[in-house]
């Protein structure tokens, strides 16, 4: 019986030392078909081989079956938990071992503290989500064994809006004067950071920091620098960027076709746009709208339909209201107002706001009074106060075609609805 045991154990301990622990497993298998019962020395070891393996379940069942439960086994357990980011088991099971007498010790000390962080770091990322930044600021103060993820989790937070994109910056700096080093998450939110408040000179300082790390030729990375660099209009930068990127995804593709278009470059990004279908990559609804915005830059109005109907017929997928204003919003630079009109009165779904918006835009390039009160009009009844452009659109419409008793009573009835439009701006780098 002790050889046995003896022999199960070293058995056991050498699977659990192993790469492929899984294959220990059928030894349990084994112990239950011949009745042999196991004392607490093979239990526990069971139970950490099942947590090596991945499977939480049934290394929980060795631990409920243990006649005694060991700090060791607490200990294991309330680790597999945490491992697998289940925090509320973690913390019951350390209050189930208070009860059961046992004293906890200092690992099971810093996996309590390892818990608080994570119900911090969870806590902060669904404020930040919220909207709700103080009270995300304010667990971030009360947390007080700090560690990587969280300081990520508020550099994230922040870094998605203008107005707090400044403090991903600062909380990115003091992150590091406490001696935490940024992973591959941090550089993806900082230099998301930069691209919202075009911030581009920060946004070099922050990649000579990352080519000293091995996360340079991550592709999450390039991604990321690439589209910084492109809305910040450094497009030559922003190809340089991806010229040289050792692996390319669909979103590395797309930010590079989204920044060409946007930069003056339309037909290097419908030529870029080419490529990458010649390169079995599948562009997905972004890559589409780049494009099609693209085509609208450029005037390539068969171009545009082109794309547009390869959409469904070449990639089975179907055309979403952003695509339809974009062809809208095509047609309609090129002149081709009869045709934007009928495409929006053919197409398969209601027109939403952004769809009437585009052929009034039009309308109003072009003069189309009574199209573009018609466009107009539509807008008014789906979307009265979170477009208040359109009223400005089609004031100048009817101001260039000397409708002024029109433009008066139009801007009578925004004065009497409070609908004011907001003030233009655009971003300016200064010292």
């Amino acid at each position: 019986y002790q050889l046995n045991a003896t022999s199960l154990s070293s058995t056991l301990q050498h699977h659990i030392d192993s790469n492929t622990p899984k294959h220990g497993r059928k030894i349990h298998t084994q112990i239950i078909k011949s009745g042999f019962r196991p004392n607490s020395n093979i239990s526990i070891k069971l139970l950490i081989l099942y947590l090596k393996s991945g499977c939480l379940k049934y290394s929980r069942q060795m631990f409920d079956e243990l006649p005694q439960r060991t700090l060791s086994a607490y200990n294991y357990m309330i680790g597999g938990y945490l491992k697998k980011g289940k925090i509320e088991e973690s913390v019951s099971l350390v209050r189930r071992m208070v009860f059961d007498g046992e004293s906890p010790d200092g690992f099971t000390f810093s996996m309590i503290l390892k818990a608080n962080v994570m119900c911090s770091t969870s806590m902060i990322s669904g404020y930040m989500n919220q909207g709700a930044v103080e009270d995300a600021e304010d667990i971030f103060m009360k947390t007080i064994e700090k560690d990587v993820v969280v300081f990520n989790a508020m550099i994230e937070g922040y870094s998605k809006s203008e107005e707090t994109a400044m403090k991903a910056f600062e909380t990115y700096v003091d992150m590091q004067c406490l001696n935490f080093r940024p992973n591959i998450s941090t550089f993806a939110s900082v230099i998301g950071a930069c691209s919202v408040l075009s911030a581009f000179e920060v946004g070099q300082q922050v990649q000579s920091q990352l080519m000293k790390t091995d996360f340079f030729l991550d592709i999450k990375m390039g991604s990321a620098l690439l589209d910084m660099y492109a809305k910040c209009g450094r497009i030559e930068d922003a190809r340089k960027v991806f010229d040289h990127m050792p692996e390319k995804n669909v979103f590395s593709w797309t930010s590079m076709i989204d920044g060409l278009g946007k930069n003056g470059k339309p037909n290097e990004a419908l030529e870029l746009f080419n490529r990458m279908r010649e390169c079995c990559v599948e562009p997905n609804d972004v890559t589409f709208l780049s494009a099609l915005s693209a085509c609208g830059h450029a005037g390539l109005v068969a171009e545009g339909r082109e794309i547009f109907e390869s959409i469904e017929r070449d990639y089975s997928m179907k055309p979403m209201m952003n695509h339809y204003a974009c062809m809208v919003d095509l047609l309609g630079r090129a002149g081709s107002l009869r045709e934007a009109w009928e495409f929006v009165t053919k197409m398969p779904k209601k027109p939403n706001s952004d769809v009437w918006a585009a052929l009034l835009s039009s309308c109003n390039l072009h003069g189309d009074v009574e199209m573009a009160r018609i466009a107009a009009n539509e807008l008014f009844q789906s979307n009265t106060h979170s477009r208040p452009g359109a009223y400005v659109a089609l004031s100048n419409t009817l101001a260039a075609a000397g409708r002024w008793d029109s433009v008066t009573e139009l801007r009578e009835r925004m004065k009497g609805r409070r609908i004011s439009k907001d003030t233009g701006c655009s971003w300016v780098e200064t010292d």
